[in-house]
């Protein structure tokens, strides 16, 4: 059986903080780098720990869980300003993905 993920406020917010986090992590190594501060930081391994931290029946709520394929779909998904701009009660026109059940 196959689920369709719609948006909602809650992972939509997910999504943006997971990405965000990515960006912090990015945008850090770069500053160090140019100011010859040494960094061994892996943005991608952090992000990705920092997404298997979050709660597992959270993330069960969107068909997510704590394995690579789910990181995928949020590291990756492409947030639009059109949906940053949405009311919450009209998110759901936006598909996310399908999960199999």
């Amino acid at each position: 059986m196959q689920r369709e993920i719609m948006l909602s406020e809650g992972l939509l917010n997910l999504i943006i903080m997971v990405q965000d986090f990515r960006q912090l992590r990015i945008s850090e190594n770069m500053f160090k780098h140019i100011h010859g501060i040494s960094h061994n930081s892996d943005w991608l391994k952090e992000t990705e720990k920092y997404f298997f931290a979050i709660n597992k029946e959270i993330l069960a709520q969107y068909g997510l869980c704590h394995n690579h394929d789910s990181f995928e779909k949020v590291e990756r998904f492409p947030v639009t300003q059109e949906m940053r701009n949405t009311e919450s009660n009209d998110l759901g026109k936006y598909k996310c993905w399908i999960v199999h059940e």
